[in-house]
């Protein structure tokens, strides 16, 4: 498959999501569709990622690629203790960092900090079938496209024109560039983990099968938070919440990340896989 992703242009990958995205946004605009409201945003997002997906695999089967031979090799490649460590990094410095600037900011302007949480708090009243939507979305749609896209297209056409550490840093800086503002340093993180994985198996399906595990384990937080808010009454985030305690407990969460993900930066950097 590496060949398949040497030979396909990032600017084409752009062109084709650009013009899925618009062609969705041109749907939803038709009246009957506007009328319905069917098309919301969740329901979007997963029309966006299948159709850049059938894209790929259109693509995929015209090289006459066997998809069949890529999860058999799973179970080879796969490696329990790099899934573990590569999920454990992404939740534990997302959390951390997550948590520090929160408090950071409730110090220097605890007004903005309310509005914030508030507005959290509206977003958190969804739908089951939003929650589910967004799931299928998140867990499983997003993460074959998001790694066909930047450990599969980006990482391998800036690693023939850069070499493979800026290849690795830049893939995955774009990476973080598409998630939202609190999550892009996990999001970074993250991708040079997925990078350094896919560069050792030269598998795609390894960094796919992960990064599903990890999405799908948030899922699974979000179900559970919807059942239990639904059967207890609804105590709202409050920015009172945030104490010292928090603070110090991001510290550590962020730390430890930090400190793991250096360690398994630093174990599978090594002379095969860098420059």
């Amino acid at each position: 498959m590496n060949n398949f992703f040497e030979g396909t242009k990032i600017r084409k990958v752009i062109f084709i999501y650009v013009f899925v995205v618009i062609f969705f946004c041109i749907i939803s605009e038709l009246s009957f569709v506007k009328s319905t409201g069917i098309l919301d945003e969740n329901l979007f997002l997963l029309l966006c990622n299948l159709g850049v997906l059938v894209w790929f695999m259109l693509k995929l089967r015209k090289v006459s690629y066997d998809v069949k031979n890529g999860i058999n090799g799973l179970k080879t490649d796969l490696n329990i203790k790099d899934t573990m460590f590569s999920i454990i990094i992404n939740i534990t410095v997302s959390i951390g960092f997550v948590i520090i600037v929160v408090c950071a900011l409730k110090s220097i302007s605890p007004s903005f900090m309310n509005g914030l949480l508030e507005e959290l708090n509206k977003n958190d009243s969804n739908s089951l079938y939003s929650i589910i939507i967004n799931g299928i979305t998140a867990s499983f749609i997003a993460p074959i496209v998001e790694e066909l896209i930047f450990r599969g297209v980006i990482l391998n056409r800036l690693k023939i024109k850069m070499g493979i550490k800026k290849a690795v840093i830049i893939s995955s800086i774009l990476f973080g560039m598409i998630h939202y503002e609190l999550g892009i340093l996990s999001a970074i993180v993250f991708g040079i983990c997925m990078s350094l994985i896919y560069l050792k198996t030269k598998n795609i399906f390894v960094t796919i099968a992960i990064h599903i595990i990890n999405n799908f384990m948030i899922f699974v937080v979000q179900i559970i938070y919807f059942l239990i808010d639904s059967n207890v009454s609804n105590e709202n985030v409050a920015l009172s919440s945030f104490n010292s305690l928090w603070f110090i407990a991001g510290i550590g969460c962020f730390v430890l990340g930090i400190v793991m993900s250096t360690y398994f930066i630093k174990v599978n950097w090594n002379k095969r896989i860098s420059d």
